[in-house]
């Protein structure tokens, strides 16, 4: 009451996912009584405090040759860039034959690998199942990630 300094009390949680916007009346008085009011508001800011986060620890999808599969990641936070998302393959079996879009989370073979014949040559046998772990990275600072396992049956149209 004598600084203005307005704080939250101690026992207070604020949590942007929850509710962002504050609005209340200050009163300020001097010692005649006199008195004016202002209305105070109060924005609360993001903490990224939620990691991306995908449906399942595993995946499984079938690909098309020629068309692309995608993968969903869902981050929490209430603002940008702490639930913007980032999709990278951070691993893949056999290696080298997937790429990502980082944004939209589409997974594609590479352009090279046209038919089934193309893809068994690969494998060496007719397992054509193949395991990609994608990460999905927020871009939060500090910056939250998850990774999941895609399982990939191609197939033919």
């Amino acid at each position: 009451s004598d600084s203005g300094i307005i704080y939250t009390q101690p026992w207070a949680s604020l949590d942007a996912e929850v509710k962002s916007k504050y609005n209340f009346y200050v009163k300020a008085e001097d010692t005649e009584g006199k008195y004016s009011l202002a209305e105070v508001f109060v924005t609360i800011m993001d903490l990224n405090d939620h990691p991306p986060a995908f449906n399942e620890n595993s995946l499984e999808k079938t690909m098309v040759i020629g068309a692309p599969v995608k993968i969903e990641a869902i981050d929490e936070d209430a603002e940008e860039p702490n639930n913007v998302i980032e999709y990278s393959i951070m691993k893949s079996d056999p290696d080298n034959i997937f790429d990502i879009d980082a944004e939209t989370g589409e997974i594609k073979l590479k352009p090279y690998i046209k038919s089934m014949d193309i893809v068994q040559n690969i494998t060496n046998h007719k397992d054509c199942t193949w395991s990609v772990v994608v990460q999905a990275k927020d871009r939060g600072s500090p910056s939250f990630s998850t990774t999941t396992v895609v399982k990939i049956d191609i197939t033919e149209a």
